[in-house]
């Protein structure tokens, strides 16, 4: 799950490396990208994301771990 979050967010950033604990506003994040991002992970991984959690997740690392409990919990629930 790490290495697909990173690479989206390479990709989202034009950047060639993610540090899995940097917050993501050190490489550019801004509300726009991240707007975009959230869209992309809740298709890929068939999930929802509130804006207030959204909000709260500041690395790669942190959003990787995000989904994995939301599809892990969407999956246990069916």
């Amino acid at each position: 799950m790490l290495d697909q979050v990173s690479e989206l967010v390479r990709e989202y950033l034009q950047i060639s490396d993610v540090d899995p604990d940097r917050p993501l506003t050190d490489y550019g994040m801004d509300s726009v990208r991240s707007v975009n991002l959230v869209v992309e992970l809740e298709n890929l991984f068939q999930v929802e994301i509130s804006d207030d959690e959204a909000a709260g997740l500041r690395t790669a690392r942190e959003i990787a771990e995000h989904v994995l409990g939301k599809a892990t919990a969407a999956t246990g629930s069916n």
